[in-house]
């Protein structure tokens, strides 16, 4: 057995996915065995009950704190406007965001502007 923690932070994106279709560590667990077959040689379900909610409200947590968007850094100028920043083969890129703080409106204007340079 591996160590547990190590193995739902390398697959913490599949796991996130398993908590929003449920919340139960059982049903859960059934989606992640089908998904991840190699998980029950990392770790027992009991194991699994016992890091499993902490482990999704940490990582939960932290993505939104996290500065980042999609790969771009996102900072608030001394104008009071956030802007998002990212190196594109050497060259800084930068994408205007807004006044007011929304990660999701941030999101789309982050996407819109890798469609537009070609990066992905």
């Amino acid at each position: 057995m591996s160590n547990p923690i190590k193995y739902m932070m390398d697959h913490k994106q599949i796991i996130l996915e398993a908590y929003s279709h449920s919340t139960s560590p059982a049903k859960s667990w059934s989606f992640l065995c089908q998904e991840l077959p190699d998980i029950e040689s990392a770790m027992k379900f009991n194991t699994f009950k016992q890091y499993y909610r902490a482990f999704v409200l940490i990582v939960k947590e932290y993505e939104e704190r996290e500065n980042n968007i999609s790969g771009w850094t996102v900072s608030k100028g001394k104008d009071g406007y956030y802007r998002g920043n990212k190196r594109v083969k050497g060259k800084l890129v930068c994408v205007y965001l807004g006044k007011e703080y929304n990660r999701e409106i941030f999101r789309a204007k982050i996407l819109k502007k890798q469609d537009i340079i070609g990066t992905v």
